[in-house]
């Protein structure tokens, strides 16, 4: 159960990290001339694929089972 609770802080924690990284850097990209259509699309697609990473690794470490210690 820990185990299973570590895991979704771990993710929590890395989503808000990922979002103000974004943030910050679609507005640096705004101000150096980029339209915010630009921008937009472009986060989308990135969310999109990071999405799909972060699925196939939760998956995959899913399917391999919890790891036995020594």
């Amino acid at each position: 159960m820990v185990y299973i609770l570590s895991k979704i802080v771990d993710l929590l924690i890395s989503v808000f990290v990922a979002s103000m990284i974004a943030g910050w850097l679609g507005l640096a990209a705004h101000y150096l001339g980029l339209s915010r259509l630009d921008i937009r699309t472009s986060a989308l697609m990135g969310a999109g694929i990071i999405a799909l990473v972060l699925a196939l690794l939760i998956a995959i470490e899913w399917l391999a089972g919890p790891r036995k210690s020594k």
